[in-house]
């Protein structure tokens, strides 16, 4: 998820690294990570949630920042922002597992050439306006909940009724509602599926710059593991232990294709023999070559 910071992160570059590296050092988790990119750029936040509600936003939307302009450094760890303007903070820090996509976006009507980034925000804490919603629905009390323990109040006196439910029919509905809550555990729920997502959109003055930032991003994208929902890492060419079915049912194929023809007592036998000559040439092609 992104983070906000307001200093830039500790880097160092490739030539820094060899000299650090070409003696065994300490340790190696000391090593700060290698600067890749770094240049000034205008960044658009899709929303100015979660720390960046200083930032200033659009005469059009309020909730929708305008560009802001600053560096930005691509180390092989995440990518940071720190805003030119000392007014506006903070910046943010996006750690690679978290940017579930980066693309070059040509130029259109609304907007330049630009760098389009998605950022998964899963790991996000709650918005205010859910909280707020939540906190609500408890202080307004019991009379806000419909049914809630079949109470009626009317006028200057309260006509409390009672629904005299059945306790084996409560215990019934009990363990209904833990198999519901159960399966949700194991299968997910429909909210469950679509996780939140924050767009990111960079610009720079000469739009040729763009496709080194691409390469950039690339490069450090391509060491780490992307995330899967469960918060297993997942490799980009398939789940490793996992075999697929069209392997197993090559190796089934594979299984005797061949066969040990019966020896000849007098040294003159054929030796191995095609089991698969259906597939052309006839019978005799049981004995030719292979």
């Amino acid at each position: 998820m992104l983070s906000p910071i307001i200093t830039p992160p500790i880097s160092i570059s490739p030539e820094e690294h060899t000299q650090i590296t070409s003696q065994t050092p300490e340790s190696f988790i000391d090593i700060p990570p290698i600067l890749r990119w770094l240049d000034d750029v205008e960044v658009l936040l899709s929303s100015k949630q979660g720390g960046w509600e200083n930032w200033p936003t659009s005469q059009v939307n309020e909730n929708e920042t305008i560009r802001v302009k600053g560096k930005l450094w691509v180390n092989e760890i995440s990518v940071a922002f720190i805003p030119s303007d000392q007014n506006i903070k903070p910046g943010f820090n996006l750690p690679f597992p978290s940017l579930t996509l980066h693309a070059l976006t040509p130029s259109s009507n609304d907007l330049p050439a630009h760098l389009y980034c998605q950022v998964d925000e899963s790991d996000a804490p709650p918005s205010s306006s859910t909280t707020t919603s939540i906190t609500t629905a408890f202080d307004a009390g019991p009379s806000n909940q419909n049914g809630l323990n079949g109470e009626h109040i009317n006028g200057d006196h309260e006509d409390i009724k009672i629904d005299q439910t059945d306790d084996n029919q409560v215990d019934e509905e009990d363990e209904e509602d833990q198999e519901d809550d159960d399966d949700d555990d194991v299968y997910g729920n429909g909210e469950d599926e679509f996780t939140e997502m924050r767009e990111i959109r960079i610009f720079l003055d000469d739009s040729t710059k763009l496709e080194s930032l691409f390469q950039a991003l690339s490069f450090c994208s391509a060491l780490h593991d992307s995330v899967l929902p469960n918060g297993e890492p997942s490799s980009f060419f398939g789940f490793g232990g996992e075999q697929d079915d069209d392997d197993e049912e090559d190796e089934d194929e594979d299984d005797g294709q061949w066969e040990d023809a019966d020896e000849d007592p007098n040294g003159n036998g054929a030796g191995r023999v095609r089991s698969d000559f259906h597939s052309g040439g006839g019978p005799q092609a049981r004995f030719r070559p292979y």
